[in-house]
C-alpha cells in the first residue's frame, strides 16, 4: 500500500519553478542557438511556443469551471423576474 503525500503549497511552488524552467529553457536554448550559430534555429522556438500556447489552452480548458472563472449559467424558466428592455436597447444597462 503506497502513502498519500500531502500536496503543500511548497510542493506546488517546486513543481510550478521546475515546469516553468523546462518551458523558459525550451524557448531560450533555441534563441541562443539562433543567435550563436544559423537563424534557423529560431524555427525550434517557434515549435516550443506553440507547444507550450497549446498546453496552456489545454489545461485552462481541462480546468474551466464557475469558481476558476467561467461563466456561470442561469437554467431558470421564470421570465416574470426579469426586466423589460425598453424599444431599440441591446442591453440594459446597470443602474439605469
Amino acid at each position: 500500500m503506497t502513502t498519500r503525500h500531502a500536496h503543500t503549497r511548497t510542493d506546488a511552488a517546486i513543481q510550478w519553478i521546475v515546469w516553468h524552467a523546462a518551458e523558459l529553457a525550451a524557448v531560450a536554448a533555441p534563441l541562443v542557438l539562433a543567435a550563436l550559430v544559423s537563424g534557423w534555429f529560431a524555427l525550434g522556438t517557434v515549435v516550443a511556443v506553440v507547444a507550450w500556447a497549446g498546453h496552456e489552452i489545454a489545461v485552462r480548458r481541462r480546468h474551466r469551471g464557475p469558481e476558476n472563472g467561467a461563466p456561470h449559467q442561469i437554467t431558470t424558466t421564470d421570465t416574470t423576474s426579469l426586466p423589460a428592455l425598453p424599444a431599440g436597447s441591446r442591453e440594459l444597462k446597470e443602474g439605469a
